[in-house]
């Protein structure tokens, strides 16, 4: 993702406005053109700045052991940091790459439209990775100006980030993966849970994900209300579910396989593993 200001959009545009207010004439806030960025609803863009902010912090400051988490950060935090001109750009495309199976690279192009879903690493111990299906990538040049801050008084960083709308991971009755022969199965949040949104930084992806949707189960309206940027523009409702599909490429097979069978051999001896 290169520094590229060709696409400037305004943080105002992403401040959820109550239903019914009238617009201050005075405050001179451009109306998001239509297109993939056309924001009709509110429930995407809650608590965008505030997820924004906590992103900012997140990267520009200083290990604290009595932060672990997002939602350890307060008002008080988020006061310092600033989006410098109150401007996001936005990418249209990630490119990403990744060590094959036998030690070459390769890439992946993430595309909001055509190939959106991605993968990040979890600490949970029943599931290695974490899903989430892009909607938008952007950078901005941000200052933090807060005391735990690593970045030089007035001094500003570029920080890149994706916008995603979360899956969550659905327990069957019984295990899923390789011994099970059953595929993972995912469901979107729904709109009002405050995990259905966040960023992520694009060195966290791992890699792009194919997700087959469960044609049985039907679609739904029920986990974002339409219409809204959280979904392409002819869509009015989601799949219920999605199964991961892991043997899509050998590639990807791999990484499906690596948390089963390696990670606990990995732990086993630590002093001899570099992580990179």
């Amino acid at each position: 993702m290169c520094e590229d200001l060709s696409d400037p959009l305004s943080l105002a545009d992403f401040v959820a406005v109550p239903h019914g207010a009238v617009p201050d004439p005075a405050k001179k806030v451009r109306t998001p053109a239509p297109g993939p960025l056309c924001f009709n609803h509110l429930t995407p863009i809650k608590d965008f700045v505030k997820k924004l902010k906590n992103y900012i912090l997140r990267w520009t400051s200083n290990p604290d052991p009595e932060i672990t988490s997002y939602d350890h950060f307060t008002d008080e935090h988020r006061h310092h940091a600033k989006v410098v001109s109150g401007t996001l750009y936005r990418h249209k495309t990630l490119q990403l790459f990744y060590t094959t199976y036998d030690m070459q690279e390769d890439q992946d192009r993430i595309y909001q439209r055509r190939y959106p879903d991605v993968m990040v690493l979890s600490d949970d111990e029943e599931h290695p990775y974490l899903y989430g299906r892009v909607l938008d990538f952007f950078h901005v040049n941000v200052r933090n100006d807060g005391p735990n801050s690593f970045l030089p008084p007035n001094d500003t960083a570029m920080l890149q980030m994706a916008w995603v709308r979360w899956f969550k991971l659905n327990r069957p009755p019984g295990p899923s993966g390789f011994c099970s022969l059953r595929y993972p199965s995912l469901s979107f949040y729904e709109y009002h849970d405050p995990d259905a949104f966040g960023f992520i930084h694009p060195d966290e992806i791992v890699r792009a994900v194919h997700l087959i949707p469960a044609f049985k189960l039907g679609r739904t309206d029920k986990y974002l209300r339409t219409p809204s940027k959280g979904r392409p523009e002819a869509e009015k409702d989601d799949w219920r579910a999605f199964h991961v599909n892991m043997y899509v490429v050998r590639d990807f097979y791999i990484p499906c396989m690596w948390r089963a069978h390696l990670f606990w051999l990995v732990l086993s001896d630590l002093q001899t593993v570099t992580c990179s």
